[in-house]
């Protein structure tokens, strides 16, 4: 097993560390189980741990005259950002997270005052989904931003949904969590694993 191994191949390796019929005709079907469980465990891998080769520099957003909210880079993980830029001119600024309502007395979004270049931005609910928002307004010049941070992990819904984590290490986590409290294969999947 390996990196992109699907949901199916990984819900089989499953069932076969926990020692149970490789087939859903055999026993009952517990695929539903299986597809949580390693979902779960995913899940709690990808923010227990630094995965290098997810860090990914999105494309650029152009930022338009006086628009303040923009919608996030597919496949984004908000929650792990690990630089911020904006671009113009042909070279980059580092862009600092998070506007106060001190910024709003600077530059007011509501009365359309615009600057060059933004010099802050965050993630907002407005309403349905989160947004990202720039401060101050673009006034229209050339500008660009751009994040530097960790591509989300996604949900494995069918069988053929690959998982970017190594799924041999999925599997015995998986296999460790599920086994009886007093299987002797608990503890030694648990270590293999880590």
């Amino acid at each position: 097993m390996a990196k992109g191994a699907t949901l199916s191949e990984m819900i089989s390796d499953l069932r076969e560390e926990l020692r149970r019929a490789n087939s859903p005709s055999a026993s009952p079907d517990d695929t539903p189980s299986l597809r949580r469980t390693i979902n779960h465990v995913q899940t709690v891998l990808f923010y227990a741990n630094d995965w290098p080769f997810l860090n990914t520099l999105f494309d650029r957003i152009t930022l338009n005259a006086g628009q303040r909210w923009y919608d996030l880079p597919a496949n984004f993980d908000f929650d792990r950002i690990l630089d911020t830029r904006v671009w113009w001119g042909g070279i980059s600024t580092p862009v600092e997270r998070g506007i106060t309502l001190d910024d709003y007395n600077a530059y007011d979004p509501t009365d359309d005052q615009r600057a060059f270049p933004i010099e802050k931005w965050d993630i907002r609910y407005t309403g349905s989904k989160a947004q990202i928002e720039v401060w101050p307004l673009p006034d229209g010049t050339d500008q660009k931003l751009q994040f530097y941070g960790t591509r989300a992990v996604p949900r494995l819904v069918n069988d053929t949904d690959t998982s970017p984590i190594e799924s041999e290490v999925i599997v015995l986590y998986a296999a460790a969590e599920l086994a009886p409290k007093d299987s002797p294969d608990k503890e030694g999947k648990l270590a293999l694993a880590k």
